[in-house]
């Protein structure tokens, strides 16, 4: 059987660990990405002119992505050899946390079985003893150029294919189940090309999929859930015991991160929601494996991938250079160094 060890977020004094209870949902085990905001809209209030949300060029000076036919990419992507850090010691931090809260003895209830996200470890690195490989990095496609290019997925949105409608986190004790999620909440119309998703679609704004993403609180115990980020207004919610939901709308698609999500009542919970105008994302799973399928073959595009305690993985937010062929036999592995 394999043993699973997870690594945690950095090791916090009983002072410091008062002062977060306070605060809320902050902590030290913070995101790790480029900080520069960007994608600020740049348009009218209509929409019409400069720059969207994104960066992208504004309706009708961008063009559909024409492929040669679809590729399937699929990769495995793992830690580093001998970049380990003590992965016992910061879950002992974590659970010093744990036993500071009022309703610690629903929180330690969480179980960490193989394969599924820990609930009484730490949750930043979920790592294979055996194979180093990592879960919970997100890894997607990008047009080469945003500015000039766009994935037509207009067919896709029609029929329904290549994402779920309905997109669920829950809190079944003291972390959020999945940890890290993916959103397909917008797209570009190929019949007015535009990524003003700062503007609704009914005020003139690109189109909306229909897919709906709500966080649950299944536990017995209250929970509030905050989320923030440049890819969404912010906000905070409470969500109720015992089965209570919270949509939430205002996520959109960025590529400059993902958008956390926080319990102001258990500092230590956080989890990530990352939104694409396009449903060719991944994360990995518990071998490191992702799978991504349909996309545009033959033509220059960019491969990203990102993970939460290492932030970008292979060359910044652009990525690198992927070209596929037709077919499921384009593979791409990364390798994942710990900060």
């Amino acid at each position: 059987m394999r043993h699973w060890t997870r690594n945690v977020w950095l090791v916090i004094s009983p002072a410091l660990l008062l002062s977060l209870t306070l605060i809320g949902c902050s902590g030290k085990e913070e995101i790790n990405v480029n900080k520069r905001e960007g994608g600020r809209r740049q348009t009218d209030d209509d929409g019409k002119t400069g720059k969207d949300d994104d960066g992208g060029k504004a309706a009708g000076t961008m063009t559909a992505i024409k492929g040669t036919g679809t590729g399937t990419l699929k990769g495995v992507i793992k830690l580093a050899k001998g970049d380990e850090p003590d992965y016992k010691a910061l879950t002992d931090s974590l659970l010093t946390a744990m036993n500071a809260a009022d309703s610690k003895a629903h929180c330690l209830k969480g179980d960490n079985k193989p394969g599924k996200d820990p609930e009484t470890a730490q949750f930043t690195w979920v790592v294979d003893s055996d194979s180093k490989a990592v879960k919970n990095v997100f890894v997607w496609l990008r047009p080469e150029d945003e500015n000039k290019e766009f994935f037509d997925v207009a067919a896709l949105v029609k029929e329904g294919k290549g994402f779920d409608k309905f997109k669920t986190m829950d809190q079944p004790h003291c972390a959020f189940e999945p940890h890290a999620l993916i959103l397909f909440p917008r797209y570009v119309d190929p019949a007015k090309p535009s990524r003003n998703y700062r503007i609704a679609p009914a005020q003139g704004g690109a189109p909306a999929t229909g897919q709906e993403f709500k966080v649950k609180n299944s536990a017995p115990i209250a929970h509030n859930t905050d989320w923030s980020g440049p890819g969404t207004s912010g906000g905070s919610k409470g969500v109720a015991p015992g089965g209570g939901e919270q949509p939430i709308s205002d996520i959109r698609p960025v590529y400059k991160e993902p958008v956390a999500l926080k319990c102001s009542v258990h500092p230590w919970m956080r989890a990530y929601v990352w939104a694409f105008d396009h449903p060719f994302a991944a994360i990995t799973n518990e071998k490191g494996e992702y799978k991504i399928e349909g996309i545009p073959a033959g033509v220059k595009l960019r491969v990203v991938a990102w993970h939460e305690g290492a932030g970008w993985v292979n060359g910044g937010e652009k990525g690198e250079e992927i070209t596929l062929q037709d077919g499921d036999k384009n593979t791409k592995d990364f390798t994942v160094k710990a900060k």
